[in-house]
């Protein structure tokens, strides 16, 4: 019964169709469920600040789930933060409003439209010359390149791990050498051969990958200062910020114990039905507190 149940809902769940910026793969997606939104919730309750492969790994999870896609770790990073910012402004509300602490006005409010986050720039050109006679091919790194590099590095991503993940070809005018006819050895061997001209122009190339980027401008005082979003740290911090993981408790044990919704109910719910729904809720209260406060009054007459 609960399969059954389980697949009802998700063919009512409403489903849209988008090209992703990069690769212009055409997808299907659904905004995540209230028991999806918990997922999310615990998975990323208790990340350091620097664990970006488990903020990753959490949104891979919610990917897999809301979308038709084969693999999510084939896409840029770009694509995977991008489609993460549409399915939750599918799910909650594209508008979020947010506290932030400024460094000079203490704690405010922003407001940010998750829709006006866009892929900032183009594709580089994957050749790059190292010297007058010799380049590489690279690809833009996908999401499974970057976590397997970060798995292998302390804290920050080994960059010459991801450069060795996304070597295609090396070249020269006479010969060019595919990715399939060198082994770990060969690429480790030829990593380690660079000097810092050819490892500045590497760095060029990754630096210039497209990415999400939206500059967030608020006054403070007499000055206009702005909010960078670059990283998919500040983007799922704003994405969670309109629910904590306590507050979800408190808000579905409210709904059981006092207005008799089941859990099945609530955790099969869009977040913004719910929020919804709380609304009525809210507001059928305090229409029945309004006659009962007129009721005694009248009474004490």
């Amino acid at each position: 019964m609960a399969k059954r149940l389980e697949k009802l809902i998700d063919k009512a769940t409403p489903r849209y169709t988008i090209t992703l910026p990069l690769t212009k793969t055409i997808i299907t997606y659904r905004p995540f469920l209230v028991k999806e939104e918990k997922v999310l919730l615990i998975s990323t309750a208790d990340l350091k600040d620097d664990d970006i492969a488990g903020r990753y790994r959490a949104i891979v999870l919610l990917l897999e789930n809301c979308t038709d896609l084969d693999d999510v770790g084939n896409l840029p990073l770009a694509e995977v933060d991008w489609l993460f910012v549409q399915i939750r402004a599918k799910s909650v509300n594209n508008i979020v409003k947010a506290n932030y602490t400024c460094p000079t006005s203490g704690n405010i409010s922003i407001e940010v439209d998750l829709e006006e986050l866009k892929i900032e720039g183009d594709l580089p050109d994957p050749k790059i010359m190292l010297t007058d006679n010799m380049g590489i091919t690279v690809s833009v790194p996908t999401l499974n390149d970057t976590l397997s590099c970060y798995e292998n590095a302390d804290t920050e991503m080994d960059s010459f791990c991801i450069l060795k993940k996304t070597i295609q070809e090396i070249y020269t005018e006479d010969d060019i050498i595919t990715r399939e006819e060198m082994d770990e050895d060969d690429l480790d061997e030829f990593i380690n051969s660079m000097i810092n001209a050819h490892t500045v122009k590497i760095y060029d190339y990754f630096s210039n990958i497209p990415r999400i980027q939206k500059e967030i401008i608020y006054t403070s005082g007499d000055t206009t200062q702005k909010i960078n979003l670059t990283n998919i740290r500040d983007i799922l911090a704003l994405s969670l910020s309109h629910i904590s993981l306590s507050a979800f408790y408190e808000i579905n044990f409210s709904l059981m114990q006092h207005h008799n919704y089941s859990l099945a109910d609530i955790e099969s719910m869009i977040p913004w039905e719910r929020e919804v729904y709380i609304n009525y809720l809210k507001s059928w209260l305090e229409e029945q507190k309004k006659a009962h406060d007129q009721q005694k009054r009248s009474m004490g007459r």
